[in-house]
């Protein structure tokens, strides 16, 4: 007996979702830390806030987990509230134009460091 499969229809990429060609929007808004004389610290700059908090949070944390659990995200608030206590730190939104200019000081000061 041979079994035929029957033939499935061409899958389409879903609006949403968007091909490695395709041109995506550049970002107006960036996260960041700010410490406590107001000085942006470009080394945290990230995409949203949840990415500067993966950064600066001690240890490694499941992604998943945060989504999926209560308790494991209080775990996850708790050091990360130590960690920016301690440092006087805050997470902060800035605008694309304010982290270029971050990044460039940066790379002025420190010619060595990581371009991000």
């Amino acid at each position: 007996m041979i079994l035929t499969v029957p033939a499935t229809p061409p899958v389409s990429t879903p609006p949403f979702q968007r091909g490695p060609l395709s041109r995506q929007a550049p970002l107006s808004h960036f996260w960041t830390i700010q410490d406590s004389s107001g000085r942006l610290l470009a080394e945290y700059l990230a995409a949203s806030q949840l990415d500067v908090a993966y950064k600066v949070a001690p240890g490694h944390y499941d992604r998943f987990r945060l989504e999926v659990s209560s308790s494991y995200r209080k775990l996850f608030e708790r050091a990360l509230g130590l960690v920016l206590a301690r440092h006087a730190w805050q997470i902060v939104q800035v605008s694309a134009r304010r982290a270029k200019q971050c990044r460039s000081a940066q790379a002025a000061a420190d010619p060595s460091a990581p371009h991000l």
